[in-house]
């Protein structure tokens, strides 16, 4: 019998992306993550916010290197989206 805590995961197709469309998803995620690091509030302040709002279950560690990630998203990405695309 399954547990009851296991969660099923339904996967839908999609039709294929514009590349344009994922170019400028790719851009708006690694400016907005870039605004949040540069906003306000310390680079600190915004790690333990998250890692509060995750309720622990995300370490600080990983809160950081997924916003530094995020914000250089744009720098790795679309380079390759060029190639492909010349």
């Amino acid at each position: 019998m399954a547990n009851s805590n296991e969660k099923k995961f339904t996967v839908l197709e999609d039709p294929e992306i514009p590349t344009e469309i994922l170019a400028q998803a790719i851009v708006d995620v690694a400016s907005a993550a870039k605004k949040l690091l540069n906003g306000p509030l310390t680079r600190n302040a915004v790690i333990i916010l998250v890692h509060a709002a995750a309720h622990g279950r995300v370490g600080k560690r990983e809160v950081e290197v997924v916003l530094d990630a995020a914000s250089s998203l744009d720098k790795f990405v679309l380079p390759s989206f060029r190639a492909k695309k010349a």
